[in-house]
């Protein structure tokens, strides 16, 4: 309610302005995670080959990854223009991607040298 009634108080449309917003902002995490994941697949293959050759295990991610982080810096810089923010917001918006993740890596630290086994555990089933 509180969201929505700063829109109305905006004049802003909030289904059309809010949807558009975090939408991209949504895009723009995932293209991240897909660059970092296109280089944990290179780390990955770096540490256990698998037999897996060169193309598969560290060209095609490495290559991947780079247009990953060439499309998040695009639309970065053009985040106003692609969803009719102006001003400021056209940079807090997509900001808050890299607020998110500087959090979590500092959270993830926190964790790891006050509970490694916690730690180690992130990421595995039940």
């Amino acid at each position: 309610m509180i969201v929505v009634g700063l829109f109305a108080f905006l004049g802003l449309d909030p289904i059309l302005n809010l949807f558009a917003w975090i939408s991209q902002i949504g895009t723009l995490g995932i293209i991240a995670m897909m660059a970092i994941a296109s280089f944990a697949v290179v780390a990955f293959f770096n540490k256990d080959g698998r037999g897996e050759n060169a193309f598969a295990s560290k060209i095609a991610p490495i290559v991947a990854g780079l247009i990953m982080i060439a499309l998040f810096i695009y639309i970065f810089a053009n985040f106003g223009g692609l969803t009719g923010t102006s001003g400021a917001l056209g940079v807090i918006l997509p900001s808050l991607v890299i607020v998110a993740a500087i959090v979590g890596l500092l959270l993830a630290s926190r964790l790891k040298s006050s509970d490694a086994k916690r730690f180690s555990n992130l990421g595995q089933n039940g």
